[in-house]
């Protein structure tokens, strides 16, 4: 109902065309067909990227099908983009 009322009684909280290849009620995530760019916000026209591409050679520790994670072994700064050269740190042993 707040939602409601935010829209000037016009609309119920629930999207019906989604932008910059997002799905869902709330174009909360990437459509099929694309990924989800970790170091944009989804409201950003550039955040879901075609997924055609793999990746074959991460760099600065990360891993995943875009390095869009950090490798085993290693944790992510949160104040830092996942593309930053310092986002993934070793995990210390003690």
């Amino acid at each position: 109902m707040e939602l409601y009322k935010l829209s000037g009684r016009a609309s119920g909280g629930v999207c019906l065309k989604c932008r910059h290849y997002t799905a869902g009620r709330h174009c909360h995530y990437c459509r099929e067909g694309y990924y989800r760019d970790p170091t944009k916000p989804i409201t950003h026209k550039k955040a879901c990227k075609p997924s055609g591409g793999v990746c074959l050679k991460c760099r600065h520790y990360t891993a995943g099908r875009h390095c869009h994670y950090c490798r085993e072994g290693y944790y992510r700064d949160p104040t830092k983009p996942i593309t930053h050269k310092k986002a993934c740190k070793r995990k210390s042993l003690g």
